[in-house]
């Protein structure tokens, strides 16, 4: 399985980074339960109220926000940001059992 994660220059912190991978192993637990060959390639950046927001690199991909405390709120790629923003600082968020099952090595 191929991915990786980039990171703008000093844009995240080293707890930024700890965010962006448990976000890009959530998006590889829903790739594996659905099937597909991998998670895909991803992005990650800064986002509201300290969260860190994990995208998926390919058309309708998705993104992942997550919180400091790593509870998540997965959004459709059709959402905008405004209002992904909007919803997870509104405390919305997706059960992580939602994305499958843990995966093993």
């Amino acid at each position: 399985m191929t991915t990786d994660v980039t990171y703008p220059l000093g844009a995240l912190s080293a707890e930024q980074e700890e965010a962006a991978d448990f976000g890009r192993q959530l998006f590889e637990r829903l790739a594996a339960a659905n099937r597909a060959a991998d998670g895909g390639r991803f992005a990650a950046t800064a986002g509201p109220a300290g969260a860190v927001v994990v995208a998926r690199r390919v058309k309708g991909g998705g993104r992942i926000y997550v919180a400091a405390d790593r509870s998540v709120l997965y959004v459709a790629s059709h959402l905008s940001t405004v209002e992904a923003d909007a919803a997870f600082v509104a405390g919305e968020r997706t059960p992580v059992e939602k994305f499958g099952p843990p995966l093993t090595s």
